[in-house]
Order: structure tokens, then C-alpha cells, then sequence
């Protein structure tokens, strides 16, 4: 028997089963104003250079451990501040490095 697939799964049409009423509306709205004062707050230099730091090294932990490496957070934190790695890791560290300069020991 064969089943009839948008009987069983609705959703797979695609079509809105929903409407708006006033609440929905207006909580709507509410978000819509919050979102927009949250945009316009300034953030402070420091906590903007700490956020892009953070990301940056979330970002480079991500991509290396994609490729297979397993530098920490930790690590790739003194990479950006110019350490070297240990030569065991350092095939890990080459996308890292773009952050930093190199050099210290």
C-alpha cells in the first residue's frame, strides 16, 4: 500500500498553516524595536578588541581542527602573540600564524 506522502508529512508542501493575530503582531514589533536599540549600542574598544581576538582564535581552532590538527584554544592564543610551537606542532600552527607575528620563544 502505497502511503500518500503530504497526508503524513504536511510540512512537505510547504504552504503556511499559520496566521498572524494581534499578539503575534505585536510581540513581533517588540522584538524588531529590541534588536534595533541592541544594534546601536556602542561597544568599548577593549571589549571590541577582546571579541575579535576570540573570534579570531575560535576561528583558526575550528579551521585547523577541521584539517585534521589539534592545537587548543590555548595554543593558538600564544601563536597570535607571536610564541612559537613546539616543532611537533608546528604543522598545525600554519593557518594560526596569520594572526601573529613570530619569533618569541
Amino acid at each position: 500500500m502505497e502511503i500518500e506522502l503530504t497526508t503524513k508529512y504536511p510540512h512537505l508542501l510547504f504552504s503556511r498553516n499559520w496566521d498572524y493575530d494581534l499578539e503575534l503582531t505585536l510581540a513581533l514589533g517588540q522584538c524588531t524595536a529590541l534588536i534595533d536599540v541592541i544594534k546601536k549600542i556602542p561597544v568599548l574598544p577593549a571589549y571590541r578588541e577582546n571579541l575579535l581576538k576570540l573570534a579570531l582564535i575560535k576561528g583558526a581552532q575550528s579551521t585547523t581542527a577541521i584539517e585534521g590538527n589539534t592545537l587548543t584554544e590555548e595554543q593558538i592564543a600564544r601563536i597570535m602573540e607571536g610564541y612559537k610551537l613546539a616543532p611537533s606542532l608546528a604543522s598545525g600552527a600554519r593557518n594560526a600564524q596569520c594572526f601573529g607575528s613570530h619569533g618569541k620563544s
